[in-house]
């Protein structure tokens, strides 16, 4: 059998974007070829297979692959297997990253690494934008960068250094934050989330318990900036 291409790869991605890709698949043999299945590694994915099928030689046939959409920026590196009765199982690899209009690199901070470095951020349409505060509090700019003047690309810097890794709090008693909220003024992106990664500190406390009857299916929803006395239906 041959395979359109070797891996999925839905590049980058805009949350609450849908996503899928058909995938070709054609039977080189000289017999024909049954497909028996089609499973992804993970419950984030799903195609429009339905059933057994089977190709005579030279005969190909598309598969759709979907991509549940995503809220929040998140990457995904899966995989689909394929099963051919009388041949080994066939791996094909999924990757996609979702960003927010801004896209933030690293896409985390990893604590359990370091406590302070840099944070780049870029706009995908290159419209300039600046960076009003981080945290409530005015930006730390990286060398060379203004963030309070208009650019495609900014970068700033972050220091947790003050939270003891311990015990989960700064001196004054303030938790370490699980995420640092960026304001900016890019119509698109007036906030941007940076996670914050850290065991056991930030693990983020999600109603998963067998007990429940529901869970939540996001971490956090970003409403955006309100006025005095708005409200907003989640």
């Amino acid at each position: 059998m041959l395979f359109s291409q070797s891996s999925v790869d839905f590049g980058l991605r805009l949350i609450n974007e849908s996503v899928s890709e058909v995938l070709q698949i054609t039977n080189q043999g000289d017999a024909d070829l049954d497909l028996l299945a089609v499973s992804p590694t993970c419950g984030c994915l799903s195609t429009d297979f339905t059933g057994r099928m089977t190709l005579a030689p030279g005969e190909n046939t598309g598969i759709r692959v979907f991509h549940e959409v995503r809220a929040m920026p998140s990457s995904t590196s899966e995989s689909l297997r394929f099963v051919f009765p009388g041949y080994q199982l066939e791996s094909v690899p999924v990757t996609v990253e979702f960003t927010r209009p801004i896209k933030a690199d690293p896409t985390y901070l990893d604590l359990d690494r370091i406590d302070s470095g840099e944070l780049t951020l870029r706009s995908l349409d290159e419209r300039p934008f600046r960076i009003l505060s981080v945290m409530g509090e005015a930006p730390a700019p990286a060398d060379g960068f203004q963030p309070l003047e208009p650019s495609p690309i900014q970068r700033i810097t972050w220091d947790l250094s003050k939270f003891d890794k311990e015990l989960c709090q700064s001196v004054n008693g303030v938790p370490m934050p699980k995420w640092i909220v960026i304001e900016t003024d890019h119509p698109d992106a007036p906030l941007v989330d940076v996670r914050v990664r850290h065991y056991p500190c930030t693990v983020l406390d999600l109603p998963l318990q067998e007990t429940r009857d529901w869970y939540l299916n996001t971490h956090r929803v970003i409403l955006g900036q309100f006025e005095p006395g708005a409200t907003s239906l989640v």
